[in-house]
Order: C-alpha cells, then sequence, then structure tokens
C-alpha cells in the first residue's frame, strides 16, 4: 500500500509495508493526439461518494461559460446527468480504453481529482505525464504524492476559481505540470514499482 494507507493499518495492529506503486510511461507515451479541448477530466469510481464528484459538478455550475466535463470510470452516471442538467453542466459520461483514456486526458484542460481518500492515487500521476495540469482536493495524502506539482482547493468555489484560472492561464500550470512529469519519470512508473516489489519481497 501507500504511505498512508500502511500508516492506517499499523493503527489496527496489522503488518504491513509500503510499496509505492506506478504509473504505466509506455502506455501514456502512445494514444491518439485529438488536439486540444475545452474539456476538464474526472477519472475514476463516480458511484463512491468520497470521490467527491457533486463537488466537482458544483463547481462547474459557477462557471459561464462553462466547459465540457468529462467522466471517466465505472458506475452509474444516471443520478449524476440529473444533477449536472439540473445545474446546467454539460457532462459525459464514458468508459474507455486506455489509449481512449490517454488521448482524452492528453486533449482536457485539467484533471481535476476532487476525492477525499485516497489509497494512493494515480490518475493525477499520469495526467503529469501527458502534460495536463492537475487540480486536487487538499488532503495530507495528495500534498504527500503532488508534492508543489498540481493546484489544490478545499471547496466548490475554490475549485471553480481554479478551472477559471486554468482555462484563462494555462502556461503556469502546465509549467508545474513538467515538473511534475520528471518526477514521476525518475521514479513513479510501473518499472520502479517493480523494482522496489522485488527488493522488499527479497527482504522478507
Amino acid at each position: 500500500p501507500s504511505p498512508m494507507t500502511h500508516e492506517q493499518l499499523c493503527c489496527f495492529g496489522v503488518d504491513s509495508s509500503a510499496c509505492i506503486a506506478g504509473v504505466d510511461a509506455r502506455t501514456l507515451a502512445s494514444g491518439e493526439d485529438v488536439g486540444q479541448k475545452r474539456q476538464v477530466m474526472f477519472i475514476g469510481r463516480f458511484d463512491a461518494e468520497y470521490k467527491n464528484l457533486e463537488l466537482l459538478i458544483q463547481a462547474m455550475s459557477m462557471l459561464d461559460p462553462s466547459p465540457q466535463l468529462l467522466v471517466v470510470g465505472p458506475g452509474d452516471p444516471n443520478r449524476w446527468l440529473g444533477l449536472c442538467n439540473s445545474l446546467g453542466v454539460s457532462a459525459a459520461f464514458a468508459q474507455l480504453t486506455d489509449q481512449e483514456k490517454v488521448a482524452e486526458l492528453r486533449a482536457s484542460s485539467c484533471l481535476i481529482h476532487p476525492s477525499e481518500y485516497e489509497g494512493f492515487g494515480l490518475p493525477p500521476l499520469e495526467a503529469m505525464v501527458v502534460g495536463t495540469p492537475v487540480l486536487a482536493f487538499s488532503t495530507p495524502h495528495m500534498r504527500w504524492l503532488l508534492e508543489e506539482d498540481a493546484s489544490y482547493f478545499s471547496s466548490h468555489k475554490g475549485l471553480a476559481n481554479l478551472i477559471a484560472d486554468v482555462l484563462n492561464n494555462p502556461i503556469p500550470y502546465r509549467e508545474k505540470t513538467l515538473h511534475g512529469k520528471e518526477r514521476v519519470l525518475k521514479g513513479l512508473t510501473l518499472e520502479h514499482a517493480a523494482r522496489r516489489l522485488w527488493a522488499h519481497l527479497h527482504q522478507v
């Protein structure tokens, strides 16, 4: 698990050790280039309350004009489509192949990660690798994982302000992302994760 999950397990007396995961850099280097879109993206299980999709939709409703919201992941979209329609938010829900997901992620203005809890959190790291700015809910774990390479919010109003700023002034956000990409590729890929796991197994 991640260091945060490891600490939580220790609180319950569960013997564990942290072996940090990594992104699939080869898959992230693939994917069709579909050009830039005025679109923000959410990746994850949107039927889990802690993923905080409602906060994201509320933030989108404050923007005029609102960009397109693309939600990628498993779950029943009917509840969320009803909320989007009532708030005037244009949204699409999809389950994509890895290559399709990479293409849409690369084309998006930003990835929004509003989750209040994560065992790890791969989508923000994947976004950094393809050069897409990350806006993340401010939690100790996300700040540990993403450091200063993402921008953080703690309310729907704060998120709305960040989305508007990314759309109108993207360069500073993309500069953050480039630094994040370098950091991820140096130590947070699947290859690095495999080496860490192998080393751990040989210590057991």
